[in-house]
């Protein structure tokens, strides 16, 4: 959103610095994740509802998959900042490079050498390391209109604030939806074990296909959006708004309708 604003009032080298901003963001966020994650395994996989029979294969993923925390959070952001320069198709890019290398490895680390959970694991964080590399290289590369150096990466309070500020509705929303995931998880394992979990598990990745959508028209409309705000042009913002809440309505509706008319 920030960077969105500051490009549609001209301001580059504000756009820059914000970038590398976020880039600092989310290393040392990733690094503090996981540092924690690592030393507080069991007790987060307990929170989430594992019982002693799920807990060998959640150890297995998430030990691995913390390692690659800087990665995942690195290539949240900067995948963000392309979109946020109205770069759709190479954010696009970097997250379907990505998924192709997941959906390889994942078949050559558990079906070919049979390496289970933990290959699922090893297969994701290589693919984020791939679109790591994709994203450094556009940056890095000269092709995206902000500028990334390192003499960016150095933290300015008013940015850091207004990254919080404008954050701090999302990270609620996420971390909402987490705690109602172990509270779910919990209650269904007293209730009847690792079947109810895995039909939750399901039904989640279901839901996703209607979710997802909905947050594509979310992060479509906010650079333009943002860049009109930043260049004071109210009547294409409310414009803008209006498309993405009318798109995102629908399909929620037809993913209600669905549900409804064929569950099985």
């Amino acid at each position: 959103s920030i960077i969105s604003r500051r490009m549609g009032s001209g301001d580059q080298d504000g756009a820059s610095l914000t970038l590398g901003n976020m880039v600092f963001l989310a290393l040392a966020s990733g690094l503090l994740c996981l540092a924690a994650g690592l030393s507080a395994l069991r007790p987060i996989i307990g929170f989430f509802g594992a019982n002693e029979a799920l807990y060998p294969y959640c150890r297995d993923y998430l030990s691995v998959l913390f390692l690659g925390s800087p990665l995942i959070t690195f290539t949240m952001v900067a995948s963000a900042a392309v979109r946020s320069e109205g770069n759709a198709r190479v954010a696009m890019g970097s997250m379907l490079l990505g998924g192709v290398v997941n959906i390889f490895l994942d078949a050559l680390f558990i079906i070919v050498w049979g390496m289970g959970v933990k290959g699922a694991a090893v297969a994701t964080v290589l693919s984020m390391m791939v679109s790591t590399v994709y994203l450094v290289a556009y940056f890095l590369g000269g092709w995206s209109e902000i500028t990334f150096r390192f003499r960016y990466l150095r933290l300015k309070g008013s940015i850091v604030k207004e990254i919080f500020i404008i954050g701090l509705s999302d990270f609620a929303r996420m971390t909402a939806m987490s705690l109602t995931a172990a509270l779910f998880n919990n209650t269904l394992r007293v209730m009847g074990g690792e079947v109810p979990i895995a039909v939750f598990g399901i039904y989640f990745r279901i839901n996703s296909f209607f979710f997802m959508p909905m947050i594509g028209i979310a992060q479509g409309a906010q650079p333009i959006i943002g860049f009109n705000y930043g260049a004071k042009q109210q009547a294409r913002v409310k414009r803008a708004l209006r498309l993405a809440n009318i798109s995102s309505s629908s399909v929620a509706l037809a993913g209600f309708a669905l549900f409804m008319l064929f569950p099985k």
